[in-house]
């Protein structure tokens, strides 16, 4: 037998690192089944009374591989004098079928059954092994508790009290591996976190014992066949130490300091402590009991002396004040602007959707931040058009004003057309993406990532992607800020560029795409509030794919349709692809319940969809 010794030690990275766990939960529906197999050691014969052990393997299932008899709920057995096995009446779910013989050989893999009886297992045993401790930065303190786990989900266990875990009969490959620990929290911690929870009337406390206040590290291991793999792991981070301090230099007692998934709350004299916190840059937030917030990134080092920060905590929010206008600056005075949108920082994943805003008398409107910098603005009006705005507040400013003028864009019109036929086409997605001066489309641009949006969300506020009209297949991307334009459908460049200059407009475009060989079309009426027809009128039909394929963002083809309603309130859209769908219909104020179709035949009858008023629109 040979021996593989592998040494490794993992630091914590700078940033977090989180795992998912898909295990299944134990019993699926009413099935129950025999699970059967045979235990075959090194040598290939068969192994009698073997010990094999079926436990399900749901999320969060840590096992005692060396006493994995004992797990709760688990099914246990013993081979025959023929290495043979069998689990009755086992529920369908995903399991561990772990097997181990009087010698220490050893086999664990995942199985999963749920409708249909499993196939005969042949459990092939080995001296496979990974083992190892888990201790604290200091590297002699072991972690008692800590998860460990090949494969993050994979395979599970736990360090015991002298920090130690091992995984017996694995299968020889590479394992990523993580080992994830629950800080301990004094008493002191405790009763902080509870006062001030209750003087915020907030509930601080359940996120710092049940969210934060966890330590992750990960790294990868190689198993050979039939050799050990040995691993110390050091629970590795930094310590950052501050205080905080009001605006008047007096300490700011009792406020929530978080960074790196970790949180205290300051002492009598402003002062803090932050231990294990992740290498690397980390943000720190601080938020007091009268709703005072403030937040500043510190750079954390690894062990050595403790990384220090002082942090001023202003007695207020800072706030911007917009001041509108139409383009020959005549205020706008209690008018609604639809969409708003704010990103703080680089990226998308730092932008809000404000929804939309009503100016006062003097056409004002206010802002809260949470915190001084920098942020983008990005203002929507189909009436008045468009406006982007960077603002700044510098630390201790209060407030800032801005005077903001919706301008009007250019726009790009033309037809769809069938790439076979060469006959106008709706319902075709048609996305225009502003580039730079490379030609590329900029995915940190506020405007393509906001503007351009998603298909099959005009009705809720994308407003310039559109889907061609069914009918005569028109589009028009209008209030389109000046820049260079290509225009996309479902991902794909349709071939053409633009450049807009002011509120200059560009018509006759003609773009050409493929349609679905099976195409159904749907036809109804629609009524409005008063059951009178809704005549000669542009409705947004949502229609929405029925059962899994639907996503958190519905459907990805021919949604929303758009089509002009005759004189008598009727509809025809299409093609669609034949299959279930649900359809409702939609004007500015107005929707209609969402009614279930069957696409399978030529021509589908709705029949009526009335529209009542949409609250707070």
């Amino acid at each position: 037998m040979t021996s593989c010794c592998q040494r490794v030690t993992l630091f914590l990275a700078g940033v977090f690192v989180s795992w998912s766990c898909v295990g299944e939960t134990h019993g699926v529906g009413d099935q129950l089944f025999d699970v059967r197999g045979t235990v075959v050691d090194t040598g290939g014969g068969r192994v009698g009374d073997a010990l094999v052990v079926l436990i399900n393997s749901g999320p969060d299932v840590a096992v005692d591989w060396g006493r994995a008899e004992d797990h709760p709920g688990a099914f246990v057995t013993r081979t025959d004098m023929r290495g043979v096995f069998v689990l009755a009446e086992v529920p369908g779910a995903s399991y561990y079928l772990y097997a181990r013989s009087g010698n220490g050989q050893a086999h664990v893999r995942r199985i999963g059954f749920h409708y249909d009886p499993p196939p005969p297992y042949d459990v092939h045993l080995s001296m496979t092994e990974v083992e190892g401790t888990v201790y604290w930065p200091d590297g002699r303190t072991p972690v008692a508790g800590a998860i460990v786990g090949l494969d993050y989900d994979f395979f599970m266990t736990r360090t015991d009290e002298h920090g130690k875990f091992r995984f017996t009969g694995v299968e020889p490959k590479a394992y990523a591996v993580f080992a994830r620990a629950r800080l301990p929290l004094t008493l002191r911690d405790v009763a902080a976190a509870e006062a001030f929870a209750k003087a915020t009337r907030r509930r601080v406390f359940d996120s710092v014992t049940q969210g934060f206040e966890e330590i992750v590290v990960e790294s990868k291991v190689t198993v050979e066949p039939n050799g050990s793999s040995q691993l110390t792991i050091l629970l590795h981070g930094g310590v950052v130490q501050g205080v905080v301090r009001t605006d008047t230099a007096t300490p700011a007692v009792g406020v929530l300091v978080t960074g790196g998934r970790r949180a205290r709350i300051t002492d009598h004299a402003g002062r803090f402590e932050l231990t294990h916190v992740p290498v690397g840059s980390c943000s720190l937030a601080v938020q007091g009991r009268n709703n005072e917030f403030r937040r500043t990134t510190v750079n954390v080092v690894p062990g050595g002396d403790p990384t220090r920060v002082e942090i001023t905590l202003y007695p207020f929010r800072p706030q911007v004040t917009f001041h509108f206008a139409t383009p020959n600056r005549d205020v706008l005075a209690n008018e609604g602007i639809r969409r708003v949108w704010r990103r703080y920082g680089h990226g998308m994943g730092g932008v809000h959707g404000l929804g939309g805003l009503k100016t006062d008398d003097h056409g004002r409107w206010q802002d809260q931040w949470m915190d001084s910098g920098a942020q983008d603005y990005l203002f929507f009006s189909a009436t008045f058009g468009y406006a982007e705005q960077t603002v700044v507040i510098g630390e201790g400013v209060r407030e800032v004003h801005h005077q903001i003028t919706l301008t009007p864009g250019g726009s790009i019109c033309g037809i769809a057309r069938d790439q076979l036929t060469g006959a106008p086409l709706g319902g075709v997605v048609v996305m225009p993406i502003r580039v730079g001066a490379d030609g590329l489309g900029d995915s940190q641009s506020l405007w393509n990532g906001l503007m351009g949006g998603l298909h099959n969300r005009l009705v809720s506020g994308y407003p310039i992607t559109q889907v061609s009209r069914d009918g005569d297949g028109t589009f028009c991307l209008r209030n389109l800020a000046p820049g260079t334009y290509r225009l996309f459908n479902t991902g794909v460049w349709l071939g053409e560029e633009f450049t807009l200059e002011d509120a200059e407009d560009v018509s006759g475009v003609e773009i050409v795409v493929a349609t679905p060989l099976a195409q159904r079309w749907v036809v109804g009426r629609v009524l409005g509030p008063d059951n009178a027809p809704v005549a000669n009128t542009e409705v947004t039909f949502i229609i929405d794919h029925v059962g899994p394929m639907t996503g958190p963002y519905g459907p990805l083809d021919g949604v929303p349709r758009r089509a002009v309603t005759d004189e008598l309130g009727l509809f025809r859209v299409g093609p669609l692809q034949a299959r279930e769908y649900w359809l409702s219909a939609w004007t500015p104020g107005h929707r209609s319940k969402s009614e279930p179709i069957d696409v399978t035949t030529e021509s589908i009858d709705a029949g009526d969809l009335q529209l009542v008023p949409v609250e707070g629109w």
